[in-house]
């Protein structure tokens, strides 16, 4: 979100933000922090509710990454497991936490029954992995069969 506050029909009211005003902005950056993309949110389209819109914006930001097996992460508000499905039929690997109240999710341990260090996960006949690991609190995550090395998805240790 970048804040402004002047007249404009993109601007956007997010009370419970800490920018509560602005310009809301989806971003795709390098691993070394240099931005290759962005798409500026303008609203819905045609007066209709937007489903999925999580979806559709990862997948208008990979357009250029299909068929190069690049890795991709992003956060629960954009994860889900038709998602990755989809980013593997398109030949991109993904990673990130996802909700544990989404759709088509396996059951998993409570997170009652975790010590702390323990994981669990189950894998999909499509090869999604879907994983949960206790710190001091349960963050699920899903990702594809590589990378293996997906270390950046679990929150840090508060």
């Amino acid at each position: 979100m970048i804040k402004f506050k002047e007249r404009s029909s993109l601007k956007q009211y997010m009370p419970k933000k800490a920018i509560k005003r602005g310009c809301k902005v989806w971003m795709k950056y390098a691993e070394s922090g240099y931005c290759l993309d962005f798409q500026l949110y303008t609203g819905k389209q045609e007066h209709n509710v937007e489903k999925d819109l999580g979806v559709t914006i990862v997948k208008r930001l990979c357009t250029d990454l299909k068929g190069k097996y690049h890795r991709v992460y992003f956060d629960n508000y954009f994860n889900s497991y038709k998602l990755q499905i989809d980013l593997l039929n398109d030949k991109i690997l993904a990673c990130g936490t996802v909700n544990a109240t989404r759709k088509h999710l396996p059951t998993l341990k409570e997170d009652t029954k975790l010590e702390r260090g323990e994981h669990d996960y189950r894998v999909s006949d499509t090869n999604v992995t879907v994983m949960k690991w206790k710190d001091k609190r349960v963050p699920p995550f899903i990702k594809l069969p590589r990378p293996t090395k997906c270390q950046y998805c679990y929150s840090q240790r508060e």
